[in-house]
């Protein structure tokens, strides 16, 4: 579905203000004023890891300083020029799509006599599952998260004489162990964990809670309190059949963290209103292997412009993981390696595992290869007319390009959209073949 004007909602001071790139009034009787010089140009996508996120952008408006109509006139103005750092919400939609489709805040980055230049900076979520506690010692440190099946957890934090963090956040399915021998956990709360006794040995935790991608990224959208609490696997659908075993003692935003997870799985996922779902707020859940087996077909007069990029080879795919097992009442750990190969001379890339026994090398291994078949595939790029708002991650796309010859089938990873010039680009990895006239 192409859209239709813009429409972006600057609140300064508690007030809402609604310019546009052309005045108009829109359906619900708000008047945006034509106040922006240049519009957005706004692109979801990962930069890094697997979370495909919306990247800052930049906005250009009209400065007008004594003009009360404007949301940085008058006493606004003054304030704003004094106060650099401030920062002010926006909402960006159009008029057909109706809901908040882009949110974050905007920051000033340049003042001249005719304009005002705002950095726009999508919404983040900040929200994290590892904290802080106060150990044995009285010092504010780290507090760990573990997540699934973990096995033999070594860098659990001690908090009294036989209390220790609790970082499943579960009292169930736990076995403590001090020099490889186990000691009763007994009381057990979400957040502490008391062992009958304990001396000055190597403690370590297990857990039996078997998590899967499904449960992980489900229990991610309930974190965040989106308005639906599990994830829309409909491009991912082989998600519950793969086990993981988180073990994180970084600081890290949880989708960062679910970031560097969907990138060991070969998964993508982005957070957006479901159009289908009366535009709730959900997780989109994207197998980078999934085929959509219905697509989208470009006439080639409908493109405004395309290109191919095949790229230097993939040599390889690697992940290295920590293991840490018990051997005659001692804690050891060591590293294990899995890698796939591709070409003799190519590019390596290493990419997180989330295992952490050695049993866990054929899972590992299975998404590795899932990874290589994917990243060897050629890229493209199509650029459409208008705002094209129907377009989502994940779904597949085929066009034709005599002056290329090329046939191209696409499957989107990457959108910008042009508010500028009005058009959408979609870009992705793609599957090329000779050029082929379809009437």
């Amino acid at each position: 579905m192409a859209t239709g004007d813009l429409s972006l909602k600057i609140t300064v001071g508690g007030t809402a203000y609604y310019v546009s790139d052309d005045e108009y009034v829109a359906d619900d009787g708000n008047f945006h004023y034509g106040y922006v010089l240049d519009a957005p140009v706004m692109t979801i996508g990962a930069t890094r890891g697997g979370y495909a996120n919306f990247r800052s952008g930049f906005v250009v408006l009209e400065n007008r300083p004594i003009d009360d109509t404007h949301p940085f006139g008058s006493s606004r103005y003054t304030t704003m020029v004094s106060s650099p750092s401030t920062t002010y919400s926006f909402v960006l939609k159009t008029t057909l799509t109706g809901y908040d489709w882009i949110s974050g805040v905007l920051v000033i980055e340049n003042i001249t006599e005719e304009s005002l230049r705002f950095t726009m900076y999508p919404f983040e979520y900040t929200t994290s599952p590892v904290g802080t506690v106060t150990d044995a010692d009285g010092n504010t440190v780290t507090a760990p998260w573990i997540y699934g099946a973990v096995t033999n957890f070594n860098n659990l934090v001690q908090t009294g004489a036989t209390t220790f963090h609790n970082p499943t956040g579960l009292t169930s399915g736990l076995t403590f162990k001090e020099d490889g021998a186990t000691e009763t956990i007994s009381p057990v709360t979400l957040s502490v964990l008391t062992v009958g006794t304990y001396g000055d040995g190597q403690p370590t935790l297990s857990s039996s809670n078997a998590k899967t991608l499904e449960d992980f990224f489900d229990y991610v959208a309930s974190s965040l309190s989106l308005t639906v609490t599990s994830a829309n696997t409909d491009k991912a659908t082989n998600t519950s059949s793969l086990s993981i075993k988180i073990r994180q003692d970084q600081p890290l935003p949880l989708v960062l963290i679910a970031s560097s997870v969907a990138e060991a799985y070969n998964h993508q996922f982005y957070i957006g209103p479901n159009t289908a779902d009366s535009n709730q707020t959900t997780l989109f859940l994207i197998d980078r292997a999934n085929y959509p087996s219905s697509s989208t077909t470009f006439d080639e007069d409908e493109i405004v412009n395309a290109s191919f990029q095949i790229g230097f080879p993939v040599g390889g795919i690697s992940a290295t993981y920590k293991v840490v097992e018990i051997q005659t009442n001692k804690v050891t750990e060591y590293s294990e390696y899995v890698g796939v190969e591709n070409k003799p001379i190519g590019s390596e890339f290493e990419v997180p595992a989330y295992a952490d026994t050695y049993a866990d090398r054929s899972q590992v291994s299975t998404l590795l290869t899932a990874i290589k078949n994917t990243d060897v595939k050629a890229s493209a790029s199509v650029t459409m007319s208008d705002i094209q708002t129907s377009y989502s991650l994940g779904d597949r796309f085929k066009f034709g390009r005599e002056i290329d010859f090329v046939n191209c089938d696409m499957i989107a990873r990457s959108i910008t959209y042009n508010f500028q010039n009005r058009t959408t680009t979609l870009s992705g990895d793609a599957d090329l073949s000779g050029y082929v006239r379809t009437f």
